[in-house]
């Protein structure tokens, strides 16, 4: 399983290599385990790691000066209980 404390591992070699700015995939919890139908849009643990490690990530990745790019995805939301509309 892939985790963000690599890119934070990495950031200063990411540097060298020239790379001015990396995508990270949506932060936030969600069903799809690629984050693209996210559940909570607040809760930043994830599949790929946990809010503390993203936040390692992206403070790893400014201090090497390379910028942060965030897959925001908050058109495809997933509920987390479905309500019956029957009745109303």
């Amino acid at each position: 399983m892939y985790k963000r404390q690599v890119i934070a591992d990495e950031a200063a070699h990411l540097a060298a290599a020239g790379f001015s700015a990396v995508w990270l995939p949506p932060p936030s919890d969600a069903v799809d385990r690629n984050g693209y139908l996210p559940r909570d849009l607040m809760c930043f643990d994830s599949h790929f790691g946990t809010e503390a490690e993203l936040r390692a990530a992206v403070g790893a990745l400014r201090r090497h000066g390379v910028k942060p790019i965030a897959d925001a995805v908050v058109n495809h939301r997933c509920a987390t209980a479905q309500v019956s509309r029957r009745g109303r």
